[in-house]
């Protein structure tokens, strides 16, 4: 009896030709990119606060002509952040100088602090002595007047010249604070000199532009 025998072909592998893939870089990429998946599902408060969207706010120092109402305080120096156009230089007055501003109209929503604040002034100095420390205390202030907490302060020592030139103060990491709508800030500014000085300060205008930086 004849029996044919079967004939087969040798497979041949449709890989042939090709590199084996290296597991071990594969596995290495994979981890790589689920680490850096869980490190963007959990990014911390401080770097959302660098998102595009938080950036300083000048506010320009102002000398009204007639009185605002701010709340339930009446006052002629307000600060927003437009400038203004009625320049104020001061009496000189001896040895020092304190005066304050407020936010003006007040907030319309919540609003956040944090960071630097700094304040700049325009000051000329009518004496001798060149020393003097510049302060300055930033409040939160509700609808009825109250001071509801201190935002910020800063203080510095320093020469002023006896012509008319700009000088700043700043208060440095301000921790987050939240300013509820309808509050307003009060800036309460302080020169501190020689009393055998006079000085004075300017604002209001364009070219005497004093303001805060927030």
């Amino acid at each position: 009896m004849y029996r044919e025998e079967a004939s087969f072909m040798e497979p041949v592998s449709i890989f042939k030709g090709l590199k084996r893939p290296n597991m071990r870089k594969i596995v290495i990429w994979t981890v790589m990119i689920l680490m850096l998946v869980s490190s963007l599902a959990v990014l911390p408060q401080e770097a959302a606060a660098q998102a595009p969207g938080n950036k300083d706010i000048t506010f320009y120092f102002q000398n009204c002509t007639s009185a605002k109402q701010v709340g339930a305080i009446s006052t002629m120096r307000v600060m927003n952040t437009t400038l203004g156009n009625n320049l104020n230089m001061t009496t000189p007055t001896a040895k020092a100088i304190q005066t304050d501003w407020y936010l003006y109209p007040v907030l319309a929503d919540d609003t956040a602090i944090s960071g630097n604040v700094t304040v700049h002034i325009n000051v000329l100095r009518l004496g001798v002595s060149q020393a003097v420390t510049l302060r300055f205390w930033l409040y939160d202030i509700d609808g009825s007047g109250t001071v509801i907490a201190t935002i910020a302060s800063g203080s510095r020592g320093l020469n002023v010249l006896s012509t008319w030139s700009e000088y700043s103060v700043r208060a440095t990491n301000v921790a987050l604070y939240n300013i509820s709508k309808g509050h307003t800030m009060r800036l309460y500014f302080e020169l501190d000199g020689s009393s055998s000085n006079t000085y004075s300060i300017a604002f209001g205008d364009s070219n005497y532009k004093p303001r805060m930086v927030i």
